[in-house]
């Protein structure tokens, strides 16, 4: 009489239940990264689908994604930008209890259809009756991609708690809590009807009955879902407490089916393996791993453990470490402040071989931590190009130095500065450098940053580097082979630390100088004109210091002079300097300036007067040739005489006939100091 009086209230119940529905979202915006555990996502966010990927499964509902038709070339995957997921070919399955709509939010690209007997799909809308609905994509079709899946169905109450036993024990009794359970099936009293011992680490508990679905028959459901002593089961139902003959046991009542995975899950072998001989292993996702290397190429502030593992075997990407096995992905930042992780450093991580399709590389996924122990901190070495690639020559291929060097060469070729995604400008520079201004383009610069780590700002800085510039860059070396098997030896991770220009002197050892950034005077022989008469320049030489951009100078010297660059610094004006310097190429008329030519400035021809150069204006003189004169005081005097116009004064505003002493002067309105 008990047992049908029991079975008539689970009925009641089950009948109660379904007139409440409730809506569960799978959001692949925000939950992208946790939503797919066996999918392993790449340094970029991407996860490509190369096995069947099925979801956590939220409230009793899972999404599943095919590997696709051709997974090697147009791969399934949660993709990096928004609309997340992508699907190309194949399938995605939908499943749970009592569906009724699945609603398919999307980014514009919606070629979904279904042969699905349940229900009817219109635009992005599917609605019908069904514990299964498999979509596809038609051939030909293009692809579909979802922002999120919303499914509505038929659930006993809303409320649906995911919790251990021990804590389900603890519990009050209630026919409107429902709890989500997982564990291992333990002795079964009955398989008719499904009654059975559920045990996880925490408590075991009885399971009075077991229905396929909610609220449906729970007898035969246990026998067909092919239940046994040992499976990892889940499943979802209420808090009950059994009393009869004063005997009191605790139950899960109402109990209906949501996963299973056969068979015990015995703990994982852990094999020890160096990167080379783990690099060969086959890519799986339930073979374990221990590896041990120093780490690499770790950027600060990484909270999700990012990182190059170097032996001596070789280096392999490690694709973030959890701080224990099914741990959070961000909490790697407690392990840094834990054990001080950096690079240099010597870590043991466990994890499972995967691929990253896009980049045809392997990679260390789902790893977490097992031991640290500090290493030495890398050194900076000041390298020439030969010298830069005779380290990267003893690398394995995609292997990064652990050391830092600052690599000094020429500029060859023209910088490229749109080197994003789709020609984007991304704020970085890519370059070639060779040891002299002539030389093979070997060295490449990858994605540079300016200054103190800053990027570009954009069209300013378009013309920063031109060929032949003096350039000095710091970061790691890396011999990076593509997946046609093509090497590129380069400098990554990088940042200018220095610029210059490099100007080669002709025979006469006199070249005129404009640039477009501040400049540091230090040794080299500068000047500026500061007088000119009927056929005579009157130089004055420029003291070491930091120069304003855009100022016309003389530069004296032979074969190459190098003048660097003062990136940041405001510089000085010089005053009284006749020079006009030139930052972007100008064209001139005939007789429109004074060129310098073979040491002397001439009148000019018509044509293009390049930029980075300096002349001066038809009106500083009278004559066809304009000799330079490095004489001092004496070339004052001179062009005084061919000049009676030219007024000098003292600062103190007493006129003179010269300005032979050392002092500061005014000569025609500007000061000048001799």
């Amino acid at each position: 009489m008990y047992k049908k009086l029991r079975y008539g209230l689970i009925a009641l119940l089950a009948f109660v239940g379904l007139t409440a529905s409730a809506q569960v979202t799978f959001d692949f915006e925000e939950d992208y990264a946790t939503l797919f555990p066996t999918v392993t996502f790449d340094s970029e966010g991407i996860g490509a689908i190369i096995n069947d990927a099925k979801s956590i499964a939220i409230d009793g509902y899972t999404v599943t994604v095919s590997v696709g038709d051709d997974p090697e070339k147009n791969a399934n995957c949660i993709w990096n930008n928004t609309p997340r997921l992508r699907i190309y070919s194949g399938t995605i399955t939908i499943s749970g209890s009592g569906i009724e709509t699945i609603i398919f939010n999307h980014g514009g690209k919606f070629t979904l259809a279904t042969n699905s007997n349940d229900g009817e799909l219109e635009g992005n809308v599917w609605t019908g009756s069904a514990n299964e609905v498999v979509f596809y994509i038609p051939a030909e079709a293009g692809s579909t991609q979802l922002k999120s899946i919303v499914i509505n169905g038929e659930v006993g109450n809303d409320d649906i708690r995911e919790v251990t036993i021990a804590k389900f024990l603890e519990a009050e009794d209630s026919e409107d809590v429902w709890y989500q359970l997982t564990g291992t099936v333990g002795e079964i009293k009955n398989k008719q009807y499904g009654n059975f011992y559920l045990e996880d680490a925490s408590g075991s508990v009885y399971v009075y009955g077991l229905a396929e679905q909610k609220g449906g028959q729970q007898s035969g459901s246990f026998t067909k879902l092919g239940i046994e002593e040992g499976d990892i089961l889940t499943i979802i139902g209420n808090r009950y407490t059994h009393i009869k003959d004063d005997v009191i046991t605790d139950e899960v009542t109402n109990a209906y089916f949501v996963d299973l995975e056969k068979g015990q899950t015995p703990e994982p072998t852990i094999q020890n393996i160096t990167v080379e001989d783990f690099i060969a292993e086959p890519v799986s996702t339930t073979e374990w791993y221990r590896l041990r290397g120093m780490v690499t190429n770790l950027k600060d502030g990484d909270k999700y453990g990012n990182f190059d593992l170097v032996d001596k075997t070789g280096s392999v990407y490690v694709y973030g470490v959890l701080s224990e096995k099914g741990g959070d992905k961000k909490k790697f930042q407690e392990l840094v402040g834990k054990y001080g992780i950096k690079n240099g450093g010597y870590i043991t991580i466990i994890g499972n071989r995967g691929y990253y399709a896009a980049k045809d590389q392997i990679q260390v996924a789902n790893a977490y931590f097992e031991d640290y122990e500090d290493g030495a901190d890398p050194e900076t070495f000041e390298v020439n190009v030969t010298e830069a690639l005779e380290v990267i020559d003893a690398l394995a291929d995609n292997q990064t130095a652990f050391d830092y060097y600052q690599v000094t060469g020429y500029v060859v070729g023209a910088p490229n500065y749109d080197n994003g995604y789709e020609g984007k400008f991304t704020g970085t520079v890519d370059l070639y450098l060779s040891d002299t201004k002539d030389g093979e383009a070997k060295l490449f610069v990858y994605h540079g940053l300016g200054l103190d780590n800053e990027k570009f700002t954009g069209d300013d800085d378009l013309d920063l580097f031109v060929e032949g510039d003096q350039v000095t860059f710091l970061g790691k070396l890396q011999k990076y082979v593509d997946k046609d098997k093509n090497t590129k030896l380069e400098l990554k991770d990088c940042y200018l630390v220095k610029a210059s220009a490099s100007l080669e002197m002709p025979a006469s050892g006199l070249a005129t100088f404009c640039s477009p950034y501040p400049i540091e005077i230090e040794d080299q022989n500068v000047y500026i004109v500061t007088q000119v008469g009927k056929d005579k320049a009157l130089v004055q030489k420029v003291e070491a210091g930091i120069i304003e951009s855009g100022t016309g100078l003389l530069v004296e010297g032979s074969g190459t002079v190098n003048i660097a660059y003062a990136y940041g610094e405001k510089g000085n004006a010089l005053s009284g300097n006749m020079l006009v310097g030139t930052l972007k190429e100008k064209d001139i008329a005939k007789g429109e300036a004074y060129i310098l030519k073979d040491g002397a400035f001439h009148l000019s021809n018509a044509g293009t007067f390049p930029a980075r150069k300096a002349y001066l204006p038809v009106d500083a003189a009278s004559g066809a040739k304009i000799f330079i004169d490095f004489s001092g005081t004496t070339a004052i005097n001179e062009v005084k005489a061919q000049n009676e116009n030219i007024e000098i004064y003292t600062i103190g505003g007493i006129r003179v006939k010269n300005a032979q002493q050392k002092g500061v002067y005014i000569i025609n309105g500007k000061k000048v100091v001799k």
